[in-house]
């Protein structure tokens, strides 16, 4: 190939099976006779870890079974995965898995290779309700970038297990993410303005966040949404002592379990 006279000595072309370009590399010159395994092994992982693309062999990479029994591409098995959690951002592992017909340690293999390469991040979120808390997974920008998919994180303000208990409650009750403020906007069906609000802790941001619904905005009811009991009875006390009465009777404070 008319790439090879343009290298120097000691550089090769290589493929590796998870990346989609060449890249160039230095074959390691040792001065000992013998080289130990684990001499090559620590080259190795150096080297992989200073690779940079270096895009000169155009073309398919070549690709390996995830499992000997199948013949289903690892790089396929990344990208089904990468697909079905942006599809279904709500999705628990055991779902995942089931739907996605892998095994337990299939499963735990590829994600955590896919945490490894900043694909995707794994949570662990309570919902407040019988088999949680669950284990929830976000897909990154490199795994957009994988995809060559533009960056589209899920709606909402605040980390993920917020944003994510955002959509499942938008999705509920037909809401609106990031409505005037609030974190769900509802509109029921008798015209009542409903902002829903997800606490997560007990806080003055929960009093700003009710005044800003109920004076600022044009919502005439609030619900808050905690977590937990324990949390409810928190924010049950902190509403009596220091909300004003006139907003204190427009405030529900619920468990997500009823919503979600």
């Amino acid at each position: 190939m008319d790439i090879f006279p343009a290298l120097k000595q000691k550089e090769t072309v290589i493929k590796i099976a998870d990346f989609s370009q060449s890249y160039l590399a230095e074959i390691k010159h040792f001065e000992s006779v013998e080289v130990t395994e684990e001499e090559l092994k620590e080259f190795y992982r150096k080297s992989l870890e200073k690779l940079k693309p270096y895009r000169v062999l155009p073309g398919p990479i070549k690709t390996y079974a995830h499992d000997p029994r199948k013949s289903t591409p690892i790089l396929t098995v990344y990208k089904d995965i990468l697909i079905y959690l942006i599809e279904n951002p709500d999705a628990n592992q055991s779902t995942i898995k089931n739907d996605l017909g892998f095994s337990q340690w299939e499963f735990t293999k590829h994600t955590d290779a896919m945490k490894r390469r900043e694909y995707i991040k794994e949570y662990v979120i309570s919902l407040g309700k019988k088999g949680s808390p669950g284990t929830y997974f976000e897909v990154l920008k490199a795994g957009f970038d994988y995809l060559c998919r533009p960056y589209r994180p899920l709606p909402g303000k605040g980390d993920f297990p917020h944003r994510l208990i955002q959509y499942l409650v938008a999705k509920q009750v037909k809401g609106i993410i990031e409505l005037r403020g609030a974190d769900v906007g509802w509109e029921r069906p008798n015209g009542e303005k409903i902002a829903i609000e997800i606490e997560m802790e007990c806080n003055d941001h929960v009093l700003t966040n009710i005044r800003r619904d109920l004076v600022e905005s044009v919502f005439s009811r609030v619900w808050l949404l905690c977590k937990n009991e324990k949390l409810r009875e928190e924010i049950n006390y902190l509403l009596k002592t220091r909300l004003e009465p006139e907003l204190l009777e427009k405030i529900d404070v619920k468990l997500m379990r009823e919503i979600v």
